[in-house]
């Protein structure tokens, strides 16, 4: 929003399901709406127009949905909690290099169409516990007050 001279202290934020979000465009409802794929694509030749790039305004990467549990729950389980991030960090590794084979995989569990698959902005994954990937999502929660205090994600990540 601020790289496109939107005031986010004069913008009102609705919570609309992706789904319905172009529909709720074109209504003219909303005058703006963040959509992600597979909706950002199915929207595309319809009056939707891209004015700003929610996600790479952020930082050009950076980690969208970790993975978390309790420090009690850590404790009690590191070994597993380990293995755990191994396991979706070998996955990331593959997933991130075989493009054509995840599209059919994703294909067959979201019911997205493959053409769709093909058309869409696809993102990497995480292969690492990397601090600076998590701190631009925390940087901007602060900035745009969705928590009330600065964090830094090295003292909140843990240390396994």
């Amino acid at each position: 929003m601020l790289h496109n001279g939107a005031d986010p202290t004069k913008t009102r934020f609705v919570e609309i399901p992706f789904v319905e979000v172009a529909a709720t465009l074109d209504r003219g409802t909303v005058d703006a709406g963040m959509l992600a794929e597979p909706w950002l694509t199915a929207a595309n030749g319809t009056s939707v127009r891209v004015f700003a790039h929610v996600f790479t305004d952020i930082a050009p990467n950076f980690v969208l949905s970790p993975w978390f549990c309790t420090t009690d729950y850590f404790r009690a389980n590191t070994d597993l909690v380990r293995r755990f991030a191994h396991v979706m960090y070998d996955t990331a590794r593959w997933a991130n290099v075989h493009h054509a084979e995840t599209a059919t995989i994703l294909a067959k569990y979201s019911k997205i169409d493959l053409a769709v698959i093909g058309r869409m902005s696809r993102s990497s994954f995480a292969t690492s516990m990397d601090p600076g990937q998590y701190q631009p999502v925390l940087t901007s929660m602060y900035k745009f007050c969705a928590i009330d205090k600065p964090l830094q994600a090295d003292a909140i990540l843990a240390k396994y």
